[in-house]
């Protein structure tokens, strides 16, 4: 996979979506009620991204803020981090845009990691989607590319609602094809369940990860998720 296959697909996004005609903008109160405001707290028992504990299979207490315009965003995730007995910050800074086509919801964009602790900063651009092939059975894929360290990361995923006791499962497998010179390929998965509370503004998540190079493990995670909109002042 190349950058340039995710710059054109994110470029060729947001030109469908600028043209539209310039008197069919909304006006300033209309602007106004499409822009809306996300944040939301979790703490986990382990933060595990690729099948690789972050925190050394410790808990991890993370926080995010993201705000929204259409289908245009920004945001900034954090979380604490250990690395060979090194504790630090995680934080990563991200913007894009995610337009929806009927079934199919797309998710173009950058990600800018940086550790409070360390000089080095990378970064990733991504294309996720998914499709709604019923009210409950949703797959989709993710692909990333980080054009610094020229390493990939493709996902396949799926998620399905509508299970007993109002839980739903979801589960993916992901590989890095070689990108990272292990001298390996690498693989990763996990599979889970989760149920919601409060209008879903509350989840708890119960999930099994395991690679072909790294222990199994199980995280558990509790999150609160809020969103509103901005409106202006009088």
């Amino acid at each position: 996979m190349k950058s340039a296959i995710l710059l054109c697909a994110t470029a060729l996004a947001v030109a469908s979506l600028s043209s539209a005609r310039a008197e069919d903008a909304p006006g300033a109160d209309a602007v106004q009620s499409r822009i809306d405001l996300a944040f939301g707290l979790a703490l986990t028992s382990n933060y595990i991204s690729h099948g690789t504990t972050q925190t050394e299979d410790e808990p991890a207490l993370q926080g995010y803020v993201e705000t929204s315009y259409n289908v245009f965003y920004l945001g900034a995730w954090a979380s604490n981090v250990s690395f060979d007995g090194v504790k630090d910050v995680e934080i990563d800074l991200y913007g894009g845009v995610r337009p929806t086509f009927g079934a199919l919801s797309l998710d173009l964009g950058y990600a800018r990691y940086i550790y409070t602790k360390d000089s080095a900063v990378s970064g990733e651009i991504y294309a996720k989607g998914t499709y709604a092939v019923t009210d409950t059975v949703t797959p989709g894929i993710e692909l990333y590319y980080d054009p610094t360290n020229e390493t990939n990361w493709s996902a396949a995923k799926i998620e399905v609602g509508g299970l007993p006791w109002e839980t739903a499962f979801s589960g993916q497998v992901g590989s890095e094809f070689g990108s990272e010179e292990l001298g390996y390929t690498k693989y990763a998965w996990d599979a889970g369940f989760s149920k919601t509370f409060m209008d879903d503004s509350v989840k708890f998540d119960l999930r099994y990860h395991d690679a072909n190079d790294e222990d199994e493990r199980f995280a558990a995670t509790l999150s609160y998720d809020f969103s509103t909109p901005l409106t202006g002042s009088d």
